[in-house]
């Protein structure tokens, strides 16, 4: 039941819903930027800003407020009690309970400023719900109400919507950016077809039109296969009775994980694996040869 309920809030048609709202985001921050004028700006913090209004704006996830960081150009103190813990839970991540134990714990970590923002906003929106009149869900909060399993769960699911919604989409944008502004030649080639798919600009641009430019892909698949934003992968239990893998026995109750940067780069599995990245001058295939990113995208 719980998993339909977060197929249907993100599926193709709850996603239909979105985009208009994603597209004002998208403009507030173009905006930013065209108002820099030829300044240097630091886009990795905007990308964060935009990420995280996106995933926070009323429409989207439901909550009542977003952060209007995008606004600001500056982080929310709940954004930043997330940044400022980090390390604390990346140390931590093997050990689940120590993280909640510790968390719980008032004044002990600035994770609790983000963990209050994300209860007091799913209050707010239950709140709404009672009066909203609008028998489809507008956005994912909106459904995941609509079969909780428990309060404590829901909150969770707030904070892995912002945080696994928000942190990851700007480390890919930056990323990208970065790749593309390495290698102009790929840079020039999306442009040109970006060009040619939207003769008018930025007025005709469409989610559905977007998707008919299988280079966006290609670029997106190549930059998360070379820069992971979850380089380490994720740790994971092994059962009571152990696993074989690969011809090795790992015994049960070994925490295994699968090291996603070291995999995407290993030569066993990938025939010149730094060529994307501009090792050797050659990135995203060959200039003018679409095929090659194809056939590695496909891979990944």
């Amino acid at each position: 039941m719980r998993k339909k309920v977060w197929e249907r809030a993100l599926g193709s048609r709850a996603l239909e819903l979105y985009e208009p709202r994603v597209r004002v985001k998208v403009e507030l921050l173009m905006s930013k930027i065209v108002a820099a004028e030829g300044s240097p700006i630091n886009v990795t913090k905007y990308f964060m800003y935009f990420s995280f209004d996106v995933m926070a704006d009323t429409q989207l996830t439901g909550f009542s407020k977003d952060f209007c960081m995008l606004e600001s150009t500056s982080y929310h103190p709940a954004i930043q009690g997330i940044h400022r813990t980090m390390s604390f839970i990346g140390i931590l991540s093997t050990v689940p309970w120590l993280i909640y134990m510790v968390g719980s714990i008032p004044g002990l970590t600035t994770y609790n400023l983000f963990s209050r923002w994300c209860r007091d906003e799913v209050n707010e929106k239950r709140k709404t719900l009672v009066m909203d009149t609008v028998k489809e869900p507008q956005d994912i909060m909106s459904w995941l109400l609509k079969a909780p399993p428990s309060k404590r769960a829901v909150e969770e699911d707030a904070r892995l919507l912002l945080i696994a919604g928000s942190d990851t989409s700007a480390g890919v944008l930056t990323n990208a950016l970065y790749l593309l502004a390495s290698n102009p030649h790929c840079y020039r080639k999306l442009q040109a077809k970006v060009q040619e798919q939207f003769p008018g600009g930025i007025s005709q641009w469409t989610y559905e039109a977007a998707k008919a430019i299988p280079y966006i892909d290609h670029i997106i698949h190549e930059t998360m296969r070379l820069r992971p934003i979850v380089p380490g992968g994720m740790p994971r239990t092994v059962p009571p009775q152990g696993i074989l893998i690969d011809g090795q026995f790992i015994p049960g109750g070994t925490i295994a994980t699968v090291p996603t940067y070291t995999i995407q780069r290993d030569e066993r599995y990938w025939e010149d694996p730094l060529r994307a990245v501009g090792v050797s001058g050659e990135t995203f295939g060959d200039d003018g040869d679409e095929d090659g990113v194809e056939s590695d995208c496909a891979a990944v």
